[in-house]
């Protein structure tokens, strides 16, 4: 019989905890729900037994909903951490909420929290499979999160933030400076004169952007020079590009949140990643390549068939464990599989990704032949003529590297 799911509920107000427990009555058969008054006393309850769950609020006396998620990161890594918080400056609740997987608003229907705790818990369970751990296990060197884009995302996370320090920054590295330079001129973004600045380039192209090239610039860097083959690397960084040009052009069509937008750009942009993990430290991957060639088809299903695991799989583990958001791991995680994501409704991180790769794949050569799966669930969508219309003409265009 499996366990109830233990989730504690932490707020400094009696009467939120109270609406709180009446809210949720109908899911004391699933959850095992303690409800506490504070940090302190939350902490009290995680010596006393763990918890799959930690549902915070922010602004707390004593002991701040961020301390105590920092608090609980430390202690108890694989436990959900959620804010529940009623904070009218979003934006500043988010950049302060580094210790969170998710941001959820006061007042919040027990459906959406229900949904974002399972998701969660969801994904917990399959980036700990046995076929995927056993796989993870054999690998001697994932690559680490590029140090430029953790200076990038703290600069960015700063109030203070200015072009000219962005600019700085990624003047540092001198192939990302001439990557941003070399795109900031492109016919894409059509400057009217030649830009030769780096502060310039920022300006131009946009902080979002930026921090998304500096990301997949870091990631491919660490497979230049190791066994994967270069026609491979090439092949999936121009499919990424593809995607992530579609994943953006769905995203502002449905307006959907900045948050979800955000995730799921940047996880079109990286969500092969995993072949180029497994490529790089697996000798027997060849054999999945080689396979793949042989017979067609999905990658996917033939990495499954001979190593029990995915691309997907692995790359949502490394983007997890560089502790990248979990909409954006869900989305990679999922790209192949969208159908078995739990709770899924509307347009989301997940299906805005899978559209993306699929849309990638139909205007332009990729990697692999995607899923039929995927195209033809998606293609269900009422929305899908729409965003295939947008997307056909930029998508033909070519790749910009």
């Amino acid at each position: 019989m499996t366990s109830p799911t233990r989730v504690l509920f932490v707020d400094d107000e009696p009467r939120i905890l109270d609406g709180l427990r009446r809210m949720l009555r109908d899911h004391r058969d699933t959850w095992d729900m303690v409800f506490v008054a504070g940090g302190d006393a939350a902490l009290a309850a995680l010596d006393d037994q763990p918890f799959d769950v930690v549902v915070s609020d922010m602004k707390m006396p004593g002991m701040s909903g961020v301390e105590l998620l920092d608090l609980v990161r430390r202690r108890s890594p694989r436990t959900i951490r959620l804010v529940l918080s009623g904070h009218s400056d979003r934006e500043a609740t988010v950049r302060a909420a580094g210790p969170a997987h998710q941001y959820l608003a006061k007042p919040c229907e027990p459906q959406v929290l229900r949904k974002a705790i399972r998701r969660a818990l969801a994904l917990r369970r399959l980036l700990a499979s046995d076929q995927l751990m056993a796989t993870i296990s054999r690998i001697e060197h994932l690559p680490a999160l590029p140090h430029l884009y953790r200076k990038l995302v703290a600069e960015l996370g700063n109030p203070k933030s200015s072009m000219a320090e962005v600019a700085r920054i990624i003047g540092e590295d001198v192939a990302m400076a001439a990557e941003v330079l070399k795109l900031s001129n492109s016919a894409f973004f059509g400057p009217a004169n030649d830009v030769s600045s780096i502060e310039r380039a920022v300006q131009l192209l946009g902080f979002e952007t930026v921090t998304m090239l500096v990301l997949r610039a870091g990631a491919f860097k660490a497979f230049v020079g190791t066994s994967v083959p270069a026609s491979l690397l090439v092949a999936i960084g121009d499919h990424s590009i593809r995607s992530t040009r579609a994943a953006r052009i769905i995203a502002r069509m449905e307006g959907v949140d900045r948050t979800v937008a955000d995730d799921a750009v940047t996880a079109a942009l990286l969500h092969e990643v995993g072949i180029l993990v497994l490529a790089a430290n697996l000798p027997e991957y060849r054999s999945v390549l080689d396979q793949q060639e042989r017979e067609g088809g999905p990658i996917g299903r033939h990495e499954r068939d001979l190593l029990g695991t995915t691309h997907a799989e692995v790359g949502a583990y490394l983007l997890g464990l560089w502790g990248l958001p979990d909409g954006l791991v869900e989305a990679v995680a999922h790209h192949e599989t969208p159908a078995a994501v739990e709770d899924a409704d509307g347009v989301d991180a997940v299906s805005i990704v899978a559209a993306a790769g699929a849309l990638a794949h139909l205007y332009g050569p990729g990697p692999f032949e995607p899923e039929p799966a995927v195209r033809f669930e998606i293609a269900a969508r009422e929305r899908w003529p729409d965003w295939e219309a947008a997307c056909q003409s930029e998508l033909t265009l070519g790749a910009t590297r």
